[in-house]
């Protein structure tokens, strides 16, 4: 499993680029705001959507990860030192990390 902010350089890496495009391989992307990420700002402690690119070989994270933000709710933007904190996965990611692995 390797995991990127969604408009991470490193996912325009040639090789990594190369991976994704192999047979078996599975790019997911994801909003952390659906897992719970949290963060604070003058407005008070809100979800921060901190879009996330996954690539996998394992078939079962596309249910698990595949969550995206509807919009319809007020995000923290990752700015002024915020984005630091976020740098941990919040409970709920930790724990479809380790079902999908369980199932594998």
């Amino acid at each position: 499993m390797f995991e990127h902010p969604r408009l991470s350089r490193a996912l325009k890496d040639p090789k990594v680029q190369e991976l994704m495009k192999m047979e078996g391989v599975f790019t997911i992307r994801l909003d952390q705001c659906q897992f719970g990420l949290v963060s604070t700002d003058e407005m008070g402690t809100a979800p921060a959507m901190k879009p996330t690119t996954i690539i996998t070989n394992m078939p079962c994270a596309v249910e698990i990860f595949g969550r995206r933000c509807a919009g319809n709710h007020r995000h923290v933007h990752l700015l002024s030192g915020r984005a630091g904190p976020c740098a941990r996965y919040p409970v709920a990611l930790v724990d479809a990390i380790l079902k999908c692995v369980q199932l594998q």
